[in-house]
């Protein structure tokens, strides 16, 4: 007795210590969080505070290699922010005013001052390992089976001991045979006890046997570390069962704007029509577009940055909305806008967000936009397709739009025009047809269409309400991290399926082995505790899972 108690504690520690490993990311996290923050008081002199106090709208001072005590936005600097802990990449992002930061990043190369936006339960890194720790909890579908077999196993279990002692008792030379032949093999087995003696040890051998310790640990020690790992690179799962229901999705349906392509205008061609260089047009647009805050405006207005072309003051400017905007730039009257308030005439084909500028009612220049492809987009569609999955576009844009980019990417399903409701007829059509469908969106428009899917996936540069529909988020602007989560969660539920596989074999194997006396009781509790140890490894082998 005091041997298998021995075995028994010495298994439950191996058994704590590797299950601390699975749960070690939500530790990784909680580790990110900064505990003081040097924040400006009311006199304007830095003080050390608790981040637990930060109230918000307080200035905090964050200088270079510190962890940022929490959200806000700058409001002073510009500082390269490193956000591997949200979106799983190494690379710094440069931030400036009016940027927001997240708490548990780290600025790394300057001094910035944040305004406090959210603190405690309400940040982004609060919600992460609230998150995570939810979905380390709940039980995929394949789960609840195991749970209803153990349900009726433990219970079988005591039955099939007591019938074991019986036939001990009522069969001793025929059971004591089997052990004969075993005797001269394995120095526990000893067919000269006595028959009472042998169909105790046999008995008990199948009551610490038969301990479902490896089918209670089979899945959520796999889902923790799937969860954990998801969290290091920017992957949320928010529901586990999602990482079952993926290992059957066949389809997988994008939304364009957000998801697929940048999601704002960029310059992409510039036409010029008269006797001046790119330098120039662009220049003059800048400087008259600097007034407006339309999109198209702004992404001429970032091409002169991006350039470090110096921008000029325009005089007597008037903004004619949905139109253009015209104004004088030295000596000469500017108009940029659309092609109806130009009045411009050209024998350029135009695309649907071409800017034309004129000067002194002359056309100068235009200026072709469009919402750019993601530069992984065509790389990670071409990896899924070749991984077997179907891809289908889903966009509001027309077909004019949308057609040229499905051609760039290699998809040749392309649904245009589409409301909200639309998109998720489209969802549950292909579910009618025997699709197991997963949506990758971005929109309030796609949060209907994730909804219904059989696998959310929501970019978390979204909408609030597209993440509160996504089964996963996916941090961070690529797309890259999309296909890492179809790795992690196919990868992540073959582990829950070879750990319950195992934890089968194992009692299928063990428990006939102790019927016939075989297995001591010790021997017994040393298979049951290296089992479920066993199970513990193979999840914790997830980590070495190329992703």
């Amino acid at each position: 007795g005091g041997m298998i108690m021995a075995f028994h504690l010495t298994g439950r520690y191996i058994e704590s210590k590797a299950r601390g490993r699975s749960s070690k990311a939500i530790r990784k996290l909680m580790d990110r969080t900064a505990k003081k923050a040097t924040i400006l008081d009311a006199n304007n002199r830095e003080q050390k505070v608790d981040v637990r106090d930060l109230l918000l709208d307080q200035v905090m001072i964050v200088r270079a290699g510190d962890v940022i005590p929490t959200d806000g936005v700058i409001i002073e600097g510009q500082a390269a922010i490193d956000e591997a802990l949200v979106s799983g990449e190494f690379i710094p992002v440069v931030k400036s005013i009016n940027d927001e930061v997240l708490g548990g990043t780290i600025c790394t190369d300057s001094t910035v001052k944040i305004k406090v936006t959210k603190t405690g339960a309400d940040t982004f890194l609060a919600k992460v390992i609230q998150l995570v720790a939810q979905t380390q909890t709940t039980k995929v579908p394949i789960q609840i089976f195991a749970d209803r077999i153990v349900s009726y196993f433990v219970p079988s279990i005591l039955v099939l001991a007591t019938m074991t002692f019986l036939i001990w008792i009522i069969f001793p030379e025929a059971m004591a045979a089997v052990l004969n032949v075993f005797a001269g093999y394995l120095p526990w087995v000893d067919p000269f006890r006595s028959p009472t003696e042998l169909a105790i040890i046999a008995a008990i051998a199948v009551l610490v046997i038969s301990c479902p310790c490896a089918l209670g640990l089979a899945t959520p020690t796999a889902l923790m570390v799937g969860t954990g790992l998801g969290a290091e690179m920017g992957i949320l799962i928010r529901d586990g069962a999602a990482i079952q229901r993926l290992s059957s999705v066949s389809t997988i349906l994008f939304d364009k704007t957000g998801t697929l392509t940048t999601g704002k205008p960029t310059v992409t061609k510039i036409h010029q029509t008269a006797d001046f260089t790119e330098k120039d047009l662009i220049t003059m647009a800048a400087s008259l577009s600097k007034e407006s805050t339309h999109p198209l405006s702004r992404a001429i207005v970032e091409l002169a940055e991006k350039e470090g072309y110096s921008l000029h003051t325009v005089r007597n400017i008037k903004i004619t909305p949905g139109e253009g905007l015209s104004g004088d730039y030295k000596q000469d009257s500017l108009k940029i806008g659309s092609r109806q308030y130009t009045a411009a005439d050209s024998g350029v084909k135009p695309n649907n967000m071409s800017v034309y500028m004129n000067r002194n009612d002359e056309l100068i220049g235009i200026f072709e936009l469009e919402d750019i492809l993601k530069p992984d987009a065509q790389d990670i569609i071409a990896k899924l397709k070749q991984d077997g999955y179907h891809c289908v576009l889903l966009t509001g844009d027309s077909h004019n739009v949308a057609a040229p980019l499905a051609e760039k990417l290699g998809i040749t399903n392309v649904h245009t025009e589409l409301t909200p409701d639309k998109k998720m007829e489209v969802i549950l059509s292909y579910q009618q047809d025997g699709h197991t469908v997963a949506m990758v969106g971005d929109g309030i428009n796609d949060a209907p269409a994730l909804a219904n899917a059989d696998v959310g996936f929501a970019m978390a540069g979204g909408t609030d309400i597209a993440v509160e529909a996504g089964d996963i988020v996916l941090s961070g602007k690529n797309l890259q991290v999309l296909y890492r989560a179809v790795k992690l969660s196919l990868s992540t539920f073959k582990k829950i399926r070879q750990n319950l596989f195992w934890a089968f074999i194992y009692n299928l194997v063990a428990i006939p082995l102790a019927i016939c006396g075989i297995l001591h009781p010790v021997i017994a509790e040393i298979a049951m505790a290296l089992s479920s140890i066993t199970v513990i490894g193979n999840a914790n082998r997830l980590r070495l899972s190329p992703l």
